[in-house]
């Protein structure tokens, strides 16, 4: 166990987890402010949070189920790419 800690697979993947967990907080702190103030229909809030909680479901399944084929450096170029876009 010890040597898998200290591994530098282990360390790369355990930092771009806690980056994207910094985000993710990040943006759901901000998704109830800005929908306070920028958003005064509460349906098209509670629609945009549906679609963003499906979202999160359906990445869930997914990403581990690409990881069994394809490697997650690939994975996470494409998911920086989508980020950044």
């Amino acid at each position: 166990m010890t040597r898998i800690v200290r591994s530098n697979t282990f360390i790369t993947i355990y930092t771009m987890i806690t980056c994207q967990l910094f985000y993710a907080i990040f943006i759901l702190e901000s998704f109830k402010e800005y929908g306070q103030w920028y958003i005064a229909d509460d349906a098209t809030l509670s629609y945009i949070g549906t679609v963003a909680a499906f979202s999160n479901a359906a990445a869930k399944f997914i990403g581990p189920t690409l990881m069994d084929y394809i490697d997650y450096k690939s994975i996470y170029k494409y998911i920086l790419l989508l980020t950044l876009v």
